[in-house]
């Protein structure tokens, strides 16, 4: 396992685009999305209180290596092992500088890793765009269907507009994001 965040920063247009990936061994999956789901929603306070706007905030974990044994001979069952697990965050964030934002998913990624005993992790600031060595699954709602939700809402016209620009900006952000 490396001790290694690898984060990627840019600005889109009025978005600021951060990531970090990290590998974490813990000893299940529930302590671990603990561990995030509550650095995620630091974030989300951070954000709330510079004024900032999330307009997505995501993130995964999947096991990548080990396992857990189980065994008794008759009496208690131990159990030992570990998991690892790759983790991963992106944030897309409005009216915040680059910088800070990227100091809270580094953040975000130093915090959960400590809390499984490793404050020692490289930081790694990738300048250029690469290829993603894993594969997750997302959930998507198309664009026209988010356009279509606002249109139905019971509110003016021009928060309606507003609503659709903030979501084409936060879709335009997310397709360079993923390519």
């Amino acid at each position: 396992m490396k001790n290694e965040v690898v984060v990627h920063a840019r600005v889109h247009d009025v978005a600021r685009v951060v990531s970090a990936e990290f590998e974490v061994g813990a000893g299940g999956v529930n302590p671990l999305l603990d561990a995030v789901k509550a650095e995620m929603s630091r974030v989300n306070q951070w954000a709330d209180g510079v004024g900032a706007i999330i307009g997505h905030l995501k993130g995964y974990i999947e096991p990548c290596e080990g396992a857990f044994t189980l065994s008794t001979t008759g009496g208690a069952v131990s159990v030992s092992g570990e998991l690892t697990f790759d983790v991963g965050v992106t944030g897309i964030i409005f009216g915040a500088e680059l910088t800070e934002v990227q100091e809270q998913i580094i953040l975000l990624s130093q915090n959960v890793l400590s809390a499984f005993g490793v404050t020692d992790a490289e930081i790694e600031i990738c300048d250029e765009e690469h290829e993603h060595s894993h594969e997750h699954a997302h959930s998507y709602s198309g664009l026209n269907d988010i356009e279509a939700l606002i249109a139905s809402l019971p509110v003016d016209a021009g928060a309606k507009e507003d609503a659709a620009r903030v979501y084409r900006l936060i879709a335009d952000a997310e397709a360079h994001a993923h390519g």
